[in-house]
């Protein structure tokens, strides 16, 4: 009460996600003395990521595509579009973010019951049912039947188009429109290399899951990020080599 006294904008916030922030204030202090973690970080209002949770008193109309947040104009509710649908399970907690091209997205926790947990524990697995998978850098996927997956180098075709947009970016006036519309356009390069990528996981894993005729898939457990890091180590004293040899 005494924070909204001296900031009376707070008034304008659903009190449920300003307890959401403070809750996730309070984890952080308690894991930096815990020593599980580093020291918190300022989050600029300006710069970070924009997102806040809303842990009860919205609702979602999956017949209208609605979503009705508190404290927000639109009492009929906000239009959506809504790629899932819940047909199973109790909604919890839900995250509206706003992403660096300017899309909003809400996403929400749906607590289910550990039905489908027991099966996978009590199943039984059968060898010449089961297809091991192994991630690559060079090929995307590699099959323990032998098949493979190239990777679709999103961002590879449109680095000419990127690098383009970012000269432009550079050039403009720090702190002016014309800067923030460029940035913008940047942003939405990116965002369409992101959802390329989230398209192409996608329809992979359920072409493998309707197409193939193995019931269980395996895969191992893995550091992508350490791959990648490897793989530019091993290039750079491969091309040291190379150099120095020819």
């Amino acid at each position: 009460m005494k924070l909204k006294e001296a900031n009376p904008w707070l008034y304008e916030v659903n009190s449920q996600s300003l307890i959401c922030a403070v809750g996730h204030l309070d984890r952080a202090f308690n894991n930096f003395f815990a020593g599980r973690a580093n020291f918190p970080k300022f989050k600029s209002k300006k710069y970070d990521k924009d997102s806040f949770e809303i842990p009860q008193h919205f609702q979602i109309d999956f017949k209208d595509s609605k979503i009705k947040i508190p404290k927000f104009s639109r009492k009929n509710g906000i239009k959506v579009k809504i790629s899932r649908r819940v047909k199973k399970g109790k909604i919890g907690t839900a995250t509206v973010s706003k992403n660096s091209s300017g899309q909003y997205y809400v996403s929400f926790i749906v607590h289910v019951k550990d039905e489908l947990k027991k099966m996978i524990d009590d199943a039984k697995i059968f060898y010449e049912n089961s297809l091991g998978i192994d991630f690559g850098l060079k090929t995307f996927m590699t099959f323990s039947n032998g098949d493979s997956i190239d990777s679709p180098q999103y961002f590879k075709k449109m680095l000419d188009k990127l690098a383009q947009e970012q000269r432009k970016l550079s050039k403009k006036t720090k702190g002016s429109k014309n800067k923030e519309k460029q940035r913008i356009k940047v942003a939405k390069i990116h965002q369409k290399i992101a959802d390329q990528r989230k398209d192409f996981l996608h329809k992979t894993s359920t072409r493998l899951v309707k197409d193939s005729q193995f019931d269980y898939f395996c895969i191992e457990d893995l550091s992508l990020q350490g791959m990648k890091k490897l793989w530019a180590e091993r290039s750079q004293t491969w091309g040291g080599a190379c150099s120095h040899l020819c």
